[in-house]
């Protein structure tokens, strides 16, 4: 529980997911670990045939606890959502190559936030996460991006 009040936009993520599909992922596999022994206690308190006080403590800790989880999963796909899908699509109206204005050469300019949202969407369809639908129309054409990017920039 301090863990989870602890790291609000800082979970502890891997290395290769985005910040917020690795947040998800994140509270997905505490819940996970939490809930796992959850059954074997349930088995061993119907053997008992009855409901000793400390279960009730433990039962009402866990389900504090995924209900925390939960809000905090909800809490950040909400924010990612509210904020960056309208953010990418304010940067595909802009041009992609753009001129230095030091050297006056043409650079691709392609945002990182646009970057950033293929790669969230791309991890939220493998960890089977609803995916807004304007994301989803960008995601589509993502193959199409890479080529354009991958051609301006050779």
């Amino acid at each position: 529980q301090d863990k989870v009040d602890q790291c609000g936009d800082d979970a502890p993520i891997y290395c290769n997911l985005p910040p917020v599909a690795g947040a998800i992922y994140w509270a997905r596999s505490a819940r996970n670990r939490i809930s796992e022994p959850m059954p074997k206690l349930l088995l061993y308190n119907h053997a008992l045939r009855e409901t000793p006080d400390e279960f009730r403590e433990v039962d009402a800790h866990y389900q504090r606890l995924l209900k925390m989880l939960e809000v905090y999963e909800h809490q950040r796909y909400a924010d990612w959502e509210a904020t960056s899908v309208e953010v990418a699509k304010e940067k595909l109206k802009m041009r992609l190559l753009r001129r230095q204005e030091k050297t006056g050469l043409l650079k691709v300019n392609f945002d990182p936030a646009l970057t950033r949202l293929l790669r969230e969407v791309r991890f939220f369809l493998i960890f089977d996460i609803e995916v807004p639908p304007q994301a989803r129309e960008i995601f589509n054409k993502s193959a199409t991006y890479r080529h354009w990017v991958a051609q301006l920039d050779h």
